[in-house]
């Protein structure tokens, strides 16, 4: 790790939910800073801040709550919080302080709810919470003893539901306070099909914080590619995982703050002849940026190149990504599975302006 310590550096909140996936992030956030750190979800009742949870849930005294918050964050303790374990107030107050102490706040989500519900589903069941499940069940008795229970479907998506609604309250509240989030997206973030874009999230998620570059790739990769807990195979031994999948997808994918502009209509252009399209947009690492990606190829020209720009800056593209699905419907176009393209930083507020162009540029 590196042992520089930026002079832009500042205390940060990170907000989350259960089963996200942000353990070894946060750990590696918090060793990288210069701030102090105390246990991760402090403010759970039985943690080192619980106390603050516990006077409130038994006073309802909004004076005290806030300034027992403003005691524990004079010290700019860094924080990792998962908002669906103490109640509004508690979140709301938690907001309000440390946006006055100063503080920086980063959004750890998942866009696709189905793993972090059955992880957390899991979780709760065998009761294991940490990457070493051998220590309480063998794999052939946790196989077991999934085979023989239920989902309860409707329980966790009205969890899902209450969890973003509780999470995008915070978010538009940071807005209201004039405060740009970062926001790291576990589907991006931890990508190992896209490597490059996901180390390029990293050390933009880590600059957002006031925290210097990793200089070695290693401890990057291994935060963002070292594995998992090995336990998703096994959740498709519950006797209705087909029909909860089914169900979860109708709560589509979640995404903080409202959907993004739209480009304009001839914003993409392309040579006679070339087969390509435009993903959705969607909010990229930063509450005010948005991500720009499509797919394409020129079969005149099968080296051309990919080019986001407006009038004043031409933004960063990474281009040559995997592109499995264009590859099977475009079989017979020249480096078809590889024709995937990826903005990650470009202003909401120009998109008016923004061309995406296919070609080759000076």
């Amino acid at each position: 790790m590196s042992s520089n310590k930026s002079e832009n550096a500042a205390p940060f909140v990170i907000w989350t939910l259960r089963r996200t996936g942000g353990t070894n992030l946060a750990q590696y956030l918090f060793s990288a800073s210069s701030y102090p750190y105390i246990q991760h979800e402090p403010f759970n009742r039985e943690r080192a801040l619980g106390y603050i949870t516990k006077g409130w849930t038994a006073t309802a005294d909004t004076d005290a709550l806030e300034s027992n918050l403003r005691e524990a964050l004079s010290g700019n303790i860094l924080i990792k919080h998962c908002v669906e374990l103490v109640p509004d107030a508690v979140n709301s107050a938690l907001t309000d302080v440390s946006c006055a102490n100063g503080y920086r706040h980063l959004f750890l989500i998942r866009r696709s709810p189905l793993d972090r519900l059955l992880s957390l589903h899991f979780a709760k069941s065998f009761n294991i919470w940490g990457p070493d499940h051998s220590k309480f069940a063998s794999e052939a008795e946790i196989s077991r003893r999934l085979a023989g229970s239920q989902i309860p479907v409707e329980s966790l998506l009205n969890q899902e539901r209450d969890d973003r609604e509780r999470l995008s309250t915070v978010y538009n509240s940071l807005l209201a306070h004039g405060i740009m989030p970062t926001i790291a997206v576990f589907e991006d973030l931890y990508n190992r099909t896209d490597c490059n874009v996901a180390r390029a999230l990293f050390a933009r998620v880590s600059a957002s914080l006031g925290l210097a570059a990793e200089e070695d790739q290693q401890v990057v990769d291994t935060i963002l590619f070292g594995g998992s807990q090995r336990t998703r195979d096994q959740y498709r031994d519950f006797r209705n995982h087909e029909d909860f999948e089914r169900e979860v997808s109708k709560l589509g994918p979640f995404q903080l703050g409202s959907s993004p502009g739209k480009l304009a209509r001839d914003a993409l252009q392309l040579p006679e002849g070339s087969v390509a399209s435009l993903f959705a947009l969607r909010r990229s690492w930063r509450s005010d940026l948005v991500r720009i990606e499509g797919v394409g190829v020129d079969p005149a020209d099968p080296d051309a190149d990919w080019r986001v720009s407006d009038s004043n800056s031409s933004y960063e593209t990474f281009t040559g990504l995997r592109s499995e699905n264009f590859q099977a419907n475009n079989s017979a176009l020249p480096n078809a599975a590889n024709a995937r393209f990826a903005a990650i930083d470009v202003p909401e507020a120009s998109l008016g302006e923004v061309s995406v162009r296919l070609g080759r540029f000076e």
